[in-house]
């Protein structure tokens, strides 16, 4: 009879890494953040080759 208890194994739940944790919304990004990611984009596509084009122009790269 224990054999067929052993058998049919019972499902283990995981428990959420954040249970009991209050989750908000993230706050917006400052205008600092901001600039410093468009400046890393700039340096990239600087980098990487013409196929970019430049951010001060209103287009993006052809992924963005």
């Amino acid at each position: 009879m224990q054999d067929q208890m052993n058998a049919t194994p019972t499902p283990h739940r995981r428990v959420p890494w954040n249970k009991g944790k209050v989750t908000r919304a993230k706050p917006p990004l400052r205008p600092k953040h901001v600039w410093s990611i468009r400046t890393k984009l700039q340096i990239k596509a600087a980098l990487s080759g013409p196929r970019h084009v430049q951010f001060g122009d209103r287009q993006q790269a052809p992924w963005l």
